[in-house]
């Protein structure tokens, strides 16, 4: 009986052996040409591939990659595509991997990357999770372009951008000082003649009042002139800094346009390099001059500070707002505001809703960039 037990059970095993086979060998079958089919089609991509496994080691890198890195395949294998990677980017790579994997997400991260004649070029790196058995996260897949050329780009025109500002800013600076120094000063003259010239003449009747209208009428030229001076280039901004030039031009708006603005300031330097304070209050003036065309409120709140080696500017109105995303909604001075930001290397965040007013972020650095190439 306990033979017959053995037989039965190791002939049940043979034939268990025979049909699982077919089952087996089918879905190595299928593994092994999907992994070819992706092989194919990775190393036909015009872009650069990696593959990677949980434990961040390299287990293949495709065609596009080689042509990139250059030497043998191998040498990219496992840790070894990291040799190619900047020394000062491979920290902020590394920890973007391990989020994504940690998180199974998506990331697109910049760096620098060795090319096989030696120079490092900038790349974007887009990484994406995938998981294996039973769900489980098995590496992820990165895709990467060469974004160099287009980054030069970026930075030529940033400076052309920055160039066009300084010039015309600078012409600006020469309109304000002729209109101050010569053509408000005639008419300045010309007003003080008139009411001379009324005192001491022989007038007939209703001519007195004449006299008074035209001189009355020379010293509001005169002071509009000013005024227009003043907006074209704020002289209190080089005799008196950016806080002075702020909390002066919103009390100007409150007393000529009504607008009533708060202006708060805290731990913000002395020494503010020209073109970043120029910038700012370039920012300051475009914004409520924006408050008081479009937002239909009479309110709105600036506030200023140093944090570190940076300023920080929030400009906030709780007025009529608008859509960001409608391309009819970003007019010239949102366009203006964005260059100037970035001419100046700093970052501007603009979030406004339709009825939920606006508010304006900007961050910039306290060194001179207006202009002046950046290093690379």
């Amino acid at each position: 009986m306990r033979v017959l037990i053995v037989v039965l059970s190791f002939t049940g095993l043979i034939v268990g052996s025979f049909l699982g086979r077919p089952a087996i060998a089918g879905r190595v079958r299928r593994f092994r040409v999907r992994d070819q089919q992706f092989r194919a089609m990775a190393d036909a991509a015009p872009i650069m591939v990696r593959v990677a496994d949980s434990d961040h080691r390299c287990s293949y890198v495709n065609r596009g990659w080689m042509d990139f890195a250059g030497g043998r395949a191998e040498d990219q294998l496992g840790s070894g595509w990291l040799n190619g990677v900047h020394p000062d980017d491979r920290g902020r790579v590394l920890e973007a991997h391990h989020r994504d994997l940690a998180e199974g997400s998506s990331s697109a991260i910049e760096y620098r990357l060795r090319r096989q004649d030696g120079e490092y070029r900038w790349i974007l790196d887009t990484g994406v999770s995938w998981r294996g058995f039973r769900g489980r996260i098995g590496g992820y897949i990165n895709s990467a372009l060469d974004m160099t050329d287009r980054k030069r780009a970026e930075e030529t025109l940033r400076e052309l951008g920055g160039r066009l500002i300084a010039a015309q800013e600078e012409e600006r600076r020469r309109i304000a000082r002729e209109l101050h120094d010569d053509v408000s000063q005639r008419l300045a003259l010309l007003s003080v003649e008139l009411e001379r010239l009324g005192m001491h003449r022989v007038q007939p009747a209703g001519a007195d009042e004449r006299w008074k209208a035209l001189s009355r009428a020379a010293a509001e030229i005169a002071t509009d002139l000013h005024r227009i001076s003043h907006r074209l280039h704020p002289s209190r901004l080089d005799a008196l800094g950016l806080v002075a030039a702020i909390g002066g031009f919103c009390q100007e708006l409150w007393s000529q346009e009504g607008l009533q603005v708060r202006f708060t300031h805290e731990a913000v330097p002395r020494a503010i390099p020209g073109d970043v304070a120029l910038c700012l209050y370039r920012i300051v003036q475009e914004s409520l001059q924006n408050v008081i065309k479009h937002s239909g409120g009479m309110q709105a709140e600036v506030h200023l500070a140093g944090s570190g080696d940076r300023l920080l500017l929030r400009i906030t109105d709780p007025g009529g707002g608008f859509a960001p995303e409608r391309r009819e909604s970003v007019g010239l001075g949102l366009l203006s505001m964005r260059e100037r930001v970035h001419s100046v290397g700093g970052d501007i965040v603009i979030q406004a809703a339709p009825g939920r007013g606006t508010r304006i972020g900007v961050r910039v650095g306290l060194q001179p960039t207006m202009g002046e190439k950046q290093p690379a």
